[in-house]
């Protein structure tokens, strides 16, 4: 069942003051919500109808794994590479130079003379 919002809904987020994090956000009816919280280092703020609607497009957006913002996408790709590198996968041109670089050996195919 999904609450009542109209003009007398309060947005809110609960804090953890000792620790700095968030602890819930929500909202719920002016008259029916508690001023002092029980723990005395969790301290309620309240905001807007947009900042809450913003949170939440956020949390649905991260639980859906859709990527939010370039840092998002920029991580996504890093993680990429490194999983392809891990298994093998060329990625582009400067493959075969980094594979040279940790392995000399792979450059020449043939073995040194052993008559010297």
């Amino acid at each position: 069942m999904k609450k009542k919002e109209d003009r007398e809904t309060r947005y809110y987020i609960d804090l953890d003051l000792r620790t700095r994090r968030i602890l819930n956000w929500n909202y719920d009816q002016r008259d029916k919500l508690v001023q002092k919280l029980k723990n005395p280092f969790h301290q309620r703020v309240f905001i807007t109808k947009g900042q809450y609607n913003k949170l939440e497009e956020r949390r649905q957006r991260l639980r859906s794994g859709v990527a939010i913002g370039a840092g998002w996408d920029r991580h996504n790709k890093l993680e990429e590479r490194r999983q392809r590198l891990r298994s093998g996968v060329a990625i582009g041109a400067g493959w075969d130079l980094q594979r040279r670089r940790r392995n000399p050996q792979s450059e020449n195919s043939e073995t040194p003379d052993e008559s010297s």
